[in-house]
């Protein structure tokens, strides 16, 4: 039997949130769960504004 490797779960929560607060991905809450999301146009327009 190997070892169980996986993904910590809260890692990816810092490394998400740290993407949205740098507005390199969007987020934004419906209900009782928070989304976020990142499209290919507006990931081209975040790029031309810091250029």
């Amino acid at each position: 039997m190997g070892r169980k490797k996986g993904v910590i779960t809260q890692s990816v929560k810092d490394v998400v949130q740290s993407l949205a607060d740098d507005d390199l991905v969007s987020k934004d809450k419906i209900g009782t769960s928070v989304y976020f999301w990142s499209l290919p146009s507006c990931a081209g327009n975040q790029v031309k504004i810091y250029l």
